[in-house]
């Protein structure tokens, strides 16, 4: 159990330990892998992704896997893989506005590559939008901590 004094210092949560962090990163790995996959099978093998959506439909649902359902499951995916590297870092003892900015260009990269990819490159405008954003929240006054 990390004690009260080194959890406020390293902006830990009192109940915070060491050892969830091995959990942590596990679990990122899940997220990371399932980000990228769909995001490969809507650019690759949109086949697969009409597999998964049958497999998931209630009975009689159609599934239609159109240009705008591959962009979707893309940037499912994206926003999946930002989340796994926000974790991967997090469980690497990364702090939280270095881990939420790490996860949040991961996402960029990925949707934006995504986007190009499938035909909707003007998506890039807003997901730079959104990044900017981002990152201006979480920018670290002068002189403050790292």
């Amino acid at each position: 159990m990390v004690s009260a004094t080194v959890a406020a210092s390293s902006h830990l949560p009192a109940d915070d330990t060491r050892a969830d962090y091995p959990r942590v990163v596990a679990a990122s790995y899940v997220l990371l892998v399932s980000g990228l996959g769909f995001v490969a099978a809507a650019i690759g093998a949109p086949a697969l992704l009409t597999a998964f959506y049958d497999l998931v439909a209630t009975p009689g649902t159609v599934t239609v896997m159109d240009a705008a359902a591959r962009l979707g499951a893309a940037l499912f995916g994206a926003l999946t893989f930002g989340w796994g590297v926000t974790l991967h870092a997090l469980g690497r003892g990364a702090r939280m506005p270095r881990a939420v900015l790490q996860g949040a260009i991961a996402w960029f990269v990925v949707d934006s590559a995504a986007s190009v990819l499938l035909g909707y490159a003007w998506n890039t405008v807003s997901n730079a939008g959104f990044l900017l954003i981002i990152g201006a929240l979480l920018r670290t006054p002068r002189g403050g901590p790292r």
